[in-house]
């Protein structure tokens, strides 16, 4: 059994169970890890990667973060790795865990200072902060995005959020 067919297992438990895939019983889910070990061992990245984002898509975001994590431990040295931590932040975000999504936005900052998730990181910190009433921080981060990446699409969403809280961007 590879990751991917263990992914597809685990979707299969979720869709057929009324309890999603988190609840089942804790010896259960011991197995599925440790099997998931195993098999993201001999498992194809790209192939565990793209599953892991379709799962966000679906807005199944526990399994996203499941496959993201396996990916990260198989293949920490990979092109990707920043985006797989970046997208474990967006499903904290996502499931509102915003102290969560903060620390893995950090993780990409600090492991991968140059990431093409760089600008991206920081937006959604900034995003997070709002979202738990640290207004102070979240325009800051937002400002600094602003400034920082002024032609990306980043900056123009950190603008439109400091605008629509009565926020010079500038």
């Amino acid at each position: 059994l590879n990751a991917t067919g263990l992914l597809q297992a685990q979707r299969l438990a979720e869709r057929l169970s009324d309890e999603p895939f988190d609840v089942v019983v804790a010896s259960d889910l011991q197995r599925a890890r440790t099997t998931a070990e195993a098999a993201t061992a001999t498992a194809d990245p790209e192939t565990l990667y793209q599953t892991s984002y379709s799962d966000y898509l679906r807005g199944n975001y526990d399994l996203a973060m499941l496959g993201f994590k396996q990916y990260l431990e198989a293949f920490p040295e990979t092109d990707l790795a920043d985006n797989a931590i970046y997208w474990i932040g967006e499903c904290s975000y996502r499931q509102q865990k915003y102290v969560e999504a903060i620390a893995e936005y950090d993780r990409v900052l600090k492991q991968f200072p140059r990431s093409d998730k760089t600008a991206s990181a920081l937006l959604k910190k900034g995003f997070a902060l709002l979202e738990q009433g640290q207004n102070k921080d979240g325009i800051t981060q937002l400002q600094s995005v602003a400034k920082s990446f002024p032609s990306s699409d980043e900056a123009n969403l950190a603008k439109q959020r400091l605008q629509s809280l009565g926020v010079d961007p500038g």
